[in-house]
């Protein structure tokens, strides 16, 4: 038994000197630059333009092509939509066909807040006249500094909801005529003093 100790010590005090004392082959120093350090020099030698995404969320989603309003105008949209697919119950039974026609104002759930459709030069003026209960959408214009400006959150008008309410011109008041089921499109000139 005392030989087993004896074999055991020694087989430990030969691997503890072995691992700090002792080199088997040739070795050479190390001469490559720090990772890290080597990471944030080339990351200081991109120019931030390159950093930015060349196709923004916003620049892919926004509505293009609406025009300012020239005239003030008043308008109705009644939207229709026609099912692509069908739709079915969870026992498979079809609830609407292909090409069911509906009116989606018939299914939204109430709410009484005016939506103003706006671009960011529009803001200073009309923020006199928007109402507490107003949502408001930018068209053009920086998101952040117009919600500055209105002391509100505002929102970016994207290509479907301008398609589903038919926003043709900026500026624009949009509510929702729930017994007609149809949207009122207010399209106004905020230089004019008209009010919202």
């Amino acid at each position: 038994m005392k030989k087993l100790i004896l074999l055991v010590v020694s087989l430990l005090s030969v691997l503890a000197v072995s691992a700090t004392e002792i080199t088997i082959g040739r070795t050479w120093e190390i001469v490559e630059p720090d990772p890290i350090k080597e990471a944030q020099k080339r990351a200081k030698a991109v120019s931030p333009e390159k950093l930015k995404p060349k196709n923004s969320f916003r620049s892919r989603l926004a509505a293009k092509g609406i025009f300012r309003t020239i005239t003030p105008k008043n308008r109705k949209f009644t939207p229709i939509h026609t099912l692509e697919r069908q739709i079915v119950d969870k026992d498979g039974l079809i609830l609407y066909p292909v090409g069911f026609k509906f009116n989606p104002i018939k299914f939204m759930r109430r709410f009484e807040s005016r939506i103003v459709i706006i671009d960011q030069e529009d803001a200073m003026v009309v923020k006199a006249f928007l109402k507490p209960s107003d949502i408001v959408i930018v068209n053009k214009g920086d998101l952040a500094e117009t919600s500055k400006i209105l002391n509100r959150r505002t929102t970016m008008l994207d290509i479907l909801t301008a398609e589903s309410m038919n926003i043709q011109r900026i500026p624009v008041v949009v509510t929702v005529d729930y017994e007609n089921l149809y949207y009122k499109l207010e399209e106004f000139l905020p230089e004019q003093g008209i009010l919202l």
